[in-house]
């Protein structure tokens, strides 16, 4: 009770009804309309309990926030089976158990927190609406001689998506985040490692941006309003300005969920400033969000342009006023240019377009390669020749970056044959097919923990792909071929601080058969032999690579007088007994990874193993 007492305290509520008297509540974030605060001020006068953390049970049933709204507004329960969110979870486990990579269900709840993920995954299917939309309206890419490009794009989507009904915090600074804050003390707050997705305006002027950690923002403003997602929320508001620009438009290409370009050469018949004010406030009537629009020649004039627009405006850069606006232009600013050709230029002195200028096609390129040097060319000029498309899914996978922490390579292998499991249920999902796998991994470049909380920190990179003899069809397969990939790069566990999983078709005809097709095609047969099994570094073999001795040759005795690094790698690469009663794997792995006939115990070679000298 000293708990429901302090919420009364701090909610200062005044006793309406004893609706939910009988039942104790617990709010995982997603509240609906109002904030979490606001709706346990809401239940409280009501009479409901409030729990301090998620309940231990998790078969409690889990239901939307309209239940409470509704059941308020009929002044009586309504049967909650009609508000399920989702069909409960078998397994019963503690809140924090959940986030350790080696439990059952981490890889599904790390996808559905992700940011990156939900982004990902609407960029694909918004790509896939405006796909289908354009074939419905019988749209086709427009061939002008003077062709008219518009870039929209949506004013800090997040945050005005979530400040849509709260007038009095438009004007405050608010960011949108994971967040625990109601449990932090202030200093908790201040060492936040949470990352901000979206920061509205007033936020930005306080120096806030997106990206930037919860911690570090709540230095700058101590007052910051820290808002949480609303993932249906956002890809409602998405869905409907999609549906706008297919309407005006005459080709859509879908960037993001709040960012599109659109070809209107014959739609727009007025000057394209006007129309270009008309479409924002169809949009802004439809989700009460404002938005930018960048009109040019070409899609990287658009753009730039859309820059100058911001916010909530429309801005035109004619053709003969490119080298005004491109003069000054930061280089970071053109597409494709990224940090490692950055890096490049910046050591001959190069950082904006005007700079460019001055230099010959064939220096440039001596900097940069051939292709990247002739697109930068083209660009800092204002030249731009791509054209306004929907390209059709070309890869399907995944990568983990947050979280990953191993004592052993069983737990690796575990969580690699779940994380392909995954994989190849989007594979079924979409009907992708494929032959070209790809397997990325992280190797941490530091001592102890990440400055993140549970991030991959500073690492160095791995990627290796294979082509495979015939498509993928079992998960099993995904999961074998995958495993002997990660296992080249030599990875001790405690490193590994990131893993990928990728699968790319070879060729990108939108009537590529589907999956099923696949799964029935007789097996082809390579055209020359497969090499990638003879990469696979064993733990043997990785310890000889290392310290230029067979580990079956290491008398046992003497094992306890070598140095530590030599001891701890032998325990963290032979964790475990090799038999089928201690632990249960494939045979393939047994035979090949963990030295079925050569068993090292308790990182102690077997002095009654026939192989031991």
């Amino acid at each position: 009770m000293a708990f429901q007492d302090k919420l009364n305290v701090q909610f200062q509520v005044e006793k309406i009804s004893d609706l939910f008297s009988n039942l104790s509540l617990w709010f995982d974030g997603h509240t609906g309309e109002l904030t979490m605060t606001d709706l346990k001020k809401l239940v409280t006068s009501h009479g409901a309990h409030m729990t301090k953390s998620k309940l231990e049970d998790i078969r409690t049933p889990i239901v939307k926030p309209e239940w409470i709204y509704d059941s308020i507004k009929q002044r009586k329960l309504l049967d909650y089976r009609q508000y399920l969110l989702k069909q409960p979870p078998k397994l019963n486990f503690k809140k924090e158990e959940i986030w350790k990579c080696t439990h059952p269900q981490f890889i599904e709840k790390y996808f559905e927190s992700s940011r990156l993920h939900f982004l990902s995954t609407w960029k694909q299917e918004l790509n896939q609406f405006v796909s289908q939309e354009h074939l419905k309206r019988n749209k086709r890419r427009t061939n002008a001689q003077h062709p008219l490009i518009m870039h929209v794009d949506l004013d800090c989507f997040f945050a005005s998506v979530v400040l849509r009904d709260k007038p009095e915090l438009q004007d405050k600074p608010v960011v949108v985040a994971h967040s625990q804050q109601e449990d932090m003390s202030l200093d908790k707050m201040l060492e936040s490692t949470s990352e901000i997705a979206c920061a509205n305006y007033p936020a930005r002027q306080l120096g806030i941006k997106n990206g930037s950690f919860l911690g570090r923002a709540r230095e700058l403003c101590p007052t910051l309003i820290v808002m949480p997602y609303d993932y249906e929320a956002f890809d409602r508001c998405s869905k409907i300005f999609y549906s706008i620009l297919l309407d005006e438009a005459d080709f859509v290409q879908s960037v993001s969920c709040d960012e599109a370009y659109i070809d209107v050469s014959h739609a727009c018949k007025e000057d394209p400033v006007a129309w270009a004010h008309q479409l924002r406030q169809k949009i802004y009537d439809s989700i009460k969000c404002t938005c930018s629009v960048g009109i040019g020649s070409s899609m990287l004039v658009s753009r730039v342009a859309t820059k100058k627009a911001k916010p909530n405006n429309a801005f035109h850069i004619q053709d003969a006023e490119i080298p005004v606006y491109f003069q000054d232009l930061e280089l970071k600013e053109l597409p494709g240019v990224g940090y490692h050709i950055l890096d490049k230029l910046k050591e001959h002195k190069l950082e904006t377009c005007g700079q460019i200028l001055n230099f010959q096609l064939q220096t440039l390129q001596n900097i940069v390669g051939q292709k990247t040097g002739s697109k930068i060319f083209d660009y800092c000029r204002g030249k731009d020749d791509r054209v306004i498309e929907n390209k059709p899914r070309q890869n399907v996978g995944a990568e983990i970056n947050w979280g990953i922490r191993f004592e052993n390579m069983l737990q690796i292998n575990t969580f690699m044959e779940r994380f392909a499991e995954h994989i190849f249920n989007r594979m079924v999902q979409h009907e992708f097919t494929g032959r070209h796998l790809t397997v990325k991994a992280k190797k941490r470049d530091y001592e102890g923990e990440a400055y993140k909380f549970m991030g991959c920190g500073k690492c160095t990179d791995y990627s290796k792909s294979i082509v495979l003899p015939s498509h993928l069809k079992s998960k099993q397969q995904l999961y074998k071929e995958s495993w002997n990939l990660l296992q080249t790069f030599a990875i001790l566990p405690q490193d590994l601080r990131g893993i990928g999983i990728h699968i790319k078709r070879e060729s990108l005809d939108p009537l590529q058969p589907g999956l099923e097709q696949f799964m029935n095609a007789p097996k082809r047969t390579p055209k020359t032999k497969r090499t990638e099994n003879k990469l696979k570094l064993t733990p043997r073999k990785l310890f000889k690579q290392r310290y230029g001795i067979d580990p079956t040759e290491i008398d046992p005795t003497t094992i306890q007088h070598l140095p530590s690094d030599i001891q701890e790698d032998m325990r963290l690469l032979f964790p475990f007994e090799p038999t089928k009663e201690s632990v249960d794997i494939p045979d393939w792995v047994q035979e090949d990874y963990l030295l079925t006939n050569e068993p090292i115990l308790n990182g102690q070679v077997d002095p009654a193993s026939d192989n031991h000298p």
